[in-house]
């Protein structure tokens, strides 16, 4: 008989521990499943500009770290003018859409931006 657990979703399924696969009464878990949600970044921010008087171009990946497809989501950009670390509406520079992704996919994004490289710094 298949182990109906195999291939690529091993990862997310409980697996028992006891030598018949029974889980009744037994300690069944090999790992923690991960979250249903949960989108995070697989990558650093990427910031670059052709030049100090250019606009920036902010590139960033995604990736759907939980088990079930992800809703769409936003990434925004702010200019923390107060310094408080909270992005407030009058501070959003730009914002992308980030499109729903698998369990598992990662998505790459990128900003264009109207802030020249030599004011950033």
């Amino acid at each position: 008989m298949k182990n109906s657990t195999s291939g690529a979703f091993t990862s997310l399924f409980y697996q028992s521990f006891d030598s018949s696969g029974a889980t009744p009464c037994r300690q069944n878990s090999h790992r923690v499943l991960p979250p249903r949600n949960d989108i995070g970044l697989a990558s650093g921010i990427r910031i670059s500009a052709a030049t100090d008087q250019q606009p920036v171009h902010f590139e960033v990946v995604t990736r759907n770290f939980g088990y079930l497809t992800s809703l769409a989501s936003e990434f925004g950009l702010y200019d923390d003018r107060d310094f408080d670390s909270l992005g407030e509406e009058e501070e959003l520079v730009t914002q992308r859409v980030i499109p729903a992704a698998a369990a598992g996919d990662s998505l790459w994004s990128s900003l264009r931006t109207h802030l020249r490289a030599d004011i950033i710094r």
